[in-house]
């Protein structure tokens, strides 16, 4: 008989331990001194495992969400940035009149004949050094992009109308320089 079963053994039941040695552990401060408190303390253990894994879920929903917004900021503003350029581009490209079509253009044509010349629409940003040059009086004037080249300044061809039929037509230089415009009227 082992020292530790004879004091068992030996022991009236009142003071004998409730566990055996192998699952006995030391008791807590709380446990010795306040054993109703004790127990809510163990509760209040297993209570707070759920509660971390709560934030700890919470904290990878943020992080995730962070994550994809640190990739999708820049992939939507790539994409929109692209379909700006590709719309500037179609709208460079759509009002260029060939040089071979404004030659075959002559004053006093009828808008309704150069329509098939002229090009889907006007060209929009007409630089401003070109707009500041003179109109002919009692025209409405509309511009055209010689070339499509989106990367340069180019000439600009003017076609001025008094009514329906085609008053004046002009080259006007894309660049800024102090020559009056070609006259081919």
């Amino acid at each position: 008989m082992s020292p530790s079963t004879a004091f068992r053994a030996g022991t009236p039941p009142a003071i004998r331990p409730l566990r055996s040695p192998a699952t006995t552990r030391a008791a807590t401060f709380g446990e010795r001194y306040a054993p109703e408190h004790a127990r809510s303390a163990g509760e209040h253990r297993e209570e707070a495992r759920p509660e971390a894994e709560r934030q700890l879920a919470v904290a990878r929903r943020s992080a995730r969400r962070r994550c994809v917004a640190a990739f999708a900021a820049p992939v939507g503003f790539g994409i929109v940035t692209l379909a700006s350029c590709a719309y500037l581009a179609h709208q460079l490209t759509a009002c260029v009149l060939r040089p071979a079509d404004f030659a075959a253009v002559r004053v006093g044509q009828e808008r309704g004949e150069l329509a098939r010349l002229l090009p889907e629409q006007q060209f929009r940003y007409v630089p401003d050094a070109v707009r500041a040059l003179p109109v002919p009086p009692g025209t409405v004037c509309a511009y055209y992009r010689s070339n499509g080249n989106l990367l340069d300044q180019v000439d600009v061809y003017r076609l001025c109308y008094a009514g329906s039929r085609l008053a004046a037509k002009d080259v006007l230089p894309g660049r800024a320089s102090g020559g009056a415009p070609a006259d081919e009227a």
